[in-house]
């Protein structure tokens, strides 16, 4: 009982704080396209906000870039087996004109969503930031 009770305070907290930071599902930003994979020889690579990339960073287009402060989670979803994964934004590309929206690195390309390198993209994808 007393653990039901400490998630339970913990979880009211955690909800106040992000409220408080005007964080909640009305202030989420969605959205969807494809999404594709960088190869591994980028990591270590300086992007766009200056920091070396890691397994777990991405690239968006440019055209949100500015809109999606840098370090911020995104939660991406693969919609055709709704496989999903946290990445954060760190750098950005020029590839909105493929349908792309997000670029992510091979190991959560392939092992967290589920992704197939010989087609290259995933169709459908959707990313969602706070």
């Amino acid at each position: 009982m007393k653990l039901v009770k400490k998630l339970t305070v913990g979880a009211l907290a955690l909800g106040i704080s992000l409220s408080a930071f005007g964080m909640n599902d009305a202030s989420a930003a969605t959205f969807s396209g494809k999404i594709s994979y960088q190869p591994d020889s980028n990591l270590g690579v300086i992007g766009h906000d200056g920091k070396a990339m890691t397994v777990n960073d991405a690239a968006v287009d440019i055209s949100r870039f500015y809109s999606i402060p840098k370090g911020r989670a995104l939660f991406v979803k693969n919609n055709g087996n709704g496989k999903s994964a946290t990445v954060y934004k760190w750098d950005s590309g020029n590839f909105a004109s493929k349908g792309v929206v997000l670029d992510v690195f091979i190991p959560v390309y392939r092992d967290k969503l589920g992704g197939s390198l010989t087609a290259g993209y995933i169709n459908s994808g959707t990313v969602t930031w706070y």
